[in-house]
């Protein structure tokens, strides 16, 4: 898995979501056909990592965008693994109040 994080450029959002942001981050998860060829197992990597951002927001004061790229071998490894790795990256870009 790999973080890319970018502080945000308003001027790239639509007009109405710059004048009233609706919330201070936004997440991209990227799920290639390396990793399957099957939509519904890309899907199913890009649901559960989206449920995870949602039910545990980064911690961000600034305005950040982000990038989750999965790399080939995502869908040989857990569920639960996955999302400690995301855990990881998190906390290590500062995203994360956890130790």
């Amino acid at each position: 898995m790999v973080l890319r994080v970018s502080e945000a450029i308003p001027a790239l959002l639509p007009p109405d979501q710059r004048r009233r942001p609706v919330s201070n981050w936004r997440c991209g998860v990227v799920v290639s056909t390396k990793v399957s060829k099957r939509a519904v197992h890309r899907n199913r990597i890009r649901r559960l990592l989206h449920g995870q951002l949602l039910r545990d927001p980064p911690m961000t004061q600034r305005p950040t965008w982000m990038v989750i790229s999965l790399k080939p071998n995502s869908l040989e490894i857990p569920p639960t693994q996955l999302l400690e790795e995301w855990k990881a990256l998190s906390r290590k870009a500062g995203l994360t109040d956890e130790q």
